[in-house]
């Protein structure tokens, strides 16, 4: 089964596509689609169901059955693959740096919240092992602080605003407000939520925010 290969498949009223054969694997992974969605590649005489379906390239596809759950002539979708790996989700969000439109599914909000957290476990390690807790003393007092983590606060800065947005995102792939993410202000309880909606599986198909 060749990476390269064309694929379309049906969510709700649309046909999104093309895609690769990885790129539908990750689809499946991310439980986007199932053996159940119907799917066309070139060589099908009409879409079928995953689990019954071969893989083969070609830009040409018929029309959608007027009776399933896509009418004819309705296809006008254009699709943007999820985010499936640690590195994918890394260069995503960066790219993305103060993108607070569109969606974030699951992997990548947890991907780069598992980079940020293993990012501030290795620069606060590092400033450890440069600077002695004197210097970090005569630092503090000098400027009224108590303690200064140079590079762990360089880190911290550098991904605040990656990690803002792709929480935006997250909350808009739920189909929610964006200033839900204002609930990390209320202690605890507003966590414990935001940590519940970041956890569940975002809307089938559109929403309001792609």
């Amino acid at each position: 089964m060749a990476s390269g290969t064309q694929w379309f498949y049906v969510v709700g009223s649309e046909r999104k596509g093309p895609l690769t054969a990885d790129q539908m694997a990750a689809l499946q992974s991310a439980g986007v689609i199932d053996e159940t969605t119907l799917v066309w590649t070139d060589g099908m005489a009409e879409w079928a169901a995953l689990s019954d379906t071969p893989l083969h390239a070609g830009p040409n596809f018929p029309p959608l059955p007027a009776s399933g759950p896509v009418a004819a002539g309705d296809m006008a979708a254009v699709y943007d693959p999820p985010v499936a790996g640690f590195g994918q989700a890394i260069s995503t969000c960066f790219r993305k740096y103060v993108t607070f439109s569109g969606r974030a599914n699951r992997p990548e909000f947890w991907w780069f919240t598992l980079f940020v957290v293993l990012g501030a476990s290795l620069t606060t390690t590092i400033d450890g092992a440069v600077f002695r807790p004197d210097e970090y003393l005569e630092f503090g007092i000098r400027f009224g602080l108590h303690t200064y983590w140079p590079i762990n606060s360089l880190f911290s800065l550098v991904v605040f605003l990656p990690g803002l947005a792709v929480s935006v995102r997250r909350l808009h792939d739920k189909d929610l407000s964006g200033w839900w993410v204002l609930l990390h202000f209320l202690p605890i309880v507003g966590t414990i939520i935001l940590i519940v909606w970041f956890c569940r599986r975002g809307t089938q198909g559109r929403n309001r925010f792609g």
